[in-house]
């Protein structure tokens, strides 16, 4: 009987293990559809203001491992001073997007770090 109250005792923890990896998954899933809100405005508004905006496609870095076929979607802005920031999206939030044109460009091989430094060197001088 022993052998069977570990067995059990093992389900029961794993069955725990994996309710815990879903909740971090919704909360993963949550902070990414916050974000494509925001990012999705942002591109917005940067075409309204007539600068290069739009959608295009996950473009494959040699070496990398394949993306997920929903997860190849990307948006693309051009800031004032022409640096380029990007963001992948999933497919189920591809509505966010609905509008945008096809991005007008190629991916310029941009980290996610050097991204957030051209978003940070943003002032309002620049935008104005």
């Amino acid at each position: 009987m022993k052998d069977i109250k570990d067995v059990c005792d093992g389900l029961s923890k794993a069955c725990q293990h994996l309710k815990d990896v879903a909740n971090l998954r919704a909360q993963v899933d949550s902070a990414y559809a916050e974000r494509n809100q925001v990012v999705a405005a942002l591109a917005k508004m940067a075409v309204a203001l007539g600068l290069n905006a739009g959608l295009g496609d996950h473009v494959d870095k040699e070496g990398e491992a394949p993306w997920e076929p929903e997860w190849r979607n990307v948006v693309y802005i051009d800031l004032p001073g022409a640096a380029q920031c990007s963001w992948h999206f999933h497919s189920r939030e591809a509505h966010l997007f609905e509008g945008l044109p096809r991005y007008r460009g190629v991916y310029d091989g941009h980290s996610t770090e050097l991204k957030y430094e051209r978003l940070n060197r943003l002032s309002v001088g620049r935008l104005l």
